[in-house]
């Protein structure tokens, strides 16, 4: 049975099988929310437009420069219907779920990204760190009672994707951040997920730092390399390609896993998940695919 203090790893070690939560809105171990990005924005009042159908942004310019950022500090607006609707979304997986359920968002960094636009954020990142560290810092302090609100509701963890960080150095994520989320997952008082899209062996160490409990990685980190960093205690979940899933195979998909489990072999600290989010239209068969080889690979060894 999970509880508010169980860790991650102890808990998958008593299900007594391999288990498998892809990123899919399917059978999952563990059911999450992740209010996205441009709903938060939203939820800060910055004005958002539908680029295409399927595409919606912040409007250029939302923030002019540092004076007109500290007025929107000052003001500190934000919706609380979008933390009242994950609320209670939450509270609908609770009672429809026996697996955990935990509530979640987008990070800090990637919210400040879509406001500000990637490439602006990416030059002041490097030419003035200090914008970037105070606008990051104000969309935490929501993120932090987002997290209270939602471990107080029952929530069993906290999923945070912050897929924007692997584009800085390791050091530059942890200034730009990782120490933010820290602050999230420990306001959380949950264990912490958090999913980090791209190649991210070399900010492994520094993922470990914020205090998340499991590591979410893409299919194009070597799990092997990474599951040798990690502590014993720390959960790599990951990472079967979600293009192989779309456009693979069975049997592709097939070897594609095999190979994943060969690499978690021997580690208890793995869940095995897509490496992001499934792609529309994926293939069922594929995705049963992915289900039938984790569970026959013990007897596929024997």
């Amino acid at each position: 049975m999970y509880s508010k203090g169980t860790e991650i790893v102890d808990y998958i070690k008593a299900q007594g099988h391999r288990v498998i939560s892809p990123i899919w809105p399917g059978e999952m171990e563990f059911h999450f929310l992740c209010l996205h990005h441009i709903d938060f924005s939203d939820a800060l009042g910055f004005e958002t437009y539908q680029a295409t159908p399927v595409l919606r942004l912040v409007r250029e310019d939302s923030i002019r420069d540092e004076a007109h950022l500290d007025e929107i500090i000052a003001a500190r607006y934000f919706d609380y219907r979008y933390m009242d609707n994950e609320v209670a979304s939450l509270r609908g997986m609770l009672d429809e779920y026996k697996t955990p359920s935990g509530g979640g968002c987008f990070g800090p960094l990637t919210i400040a990204s879509g406001i500000l636009g990637a490439e602006r954020m990416l030059r002041l990142a490097a030419r003035d760190a200090g914008f970037v560290k105070k606008l990051v810092d104000y969309i935490t302090s929501f993120m932090v009672e987002l997290a209270v609100r939602e471990r107080e509701a029952g929530g069993k963890f906290f999923w945070i994707a912050e897929p924007l960080a692997s584009l800085l150095s390791p050091k530059r994520f942890w200034d730009l951040s990782g120490r933010y989320l820290e602050k999230i997952f420990e306001a959380a008082g949950v264990p912490g997920f958090l999913h980090v899209c791209g190649q991210t062996i070399n900010h492994t160490e520094m993922m470990v730092e914020t205090g998340a409990q499991v590591l979410s990685i893409d299919y194009m980190t070597d799990l092997g390399k990474c599951l040798d960093i990690v502590p014993d205690n720390i959960v790599i979940m990951g990472n079967v390609s979600p293009i192989l899933l779309a456009e693979g195979t069975r049997d592709e998909v097939r070897e594609n896993c095999l190979s994943i489990l060969d690499a978690a072999r021997g580690h208890d600290n793995f869940i095995m998940s897509t490496g992001c989010s499934m792609i529309p239209d994926t293939p069922p068969e594929n995705m049963q695919e992915m289900f039938d080889t984790t569970l026959g690979y013990l007897t596929l060894q024997t």
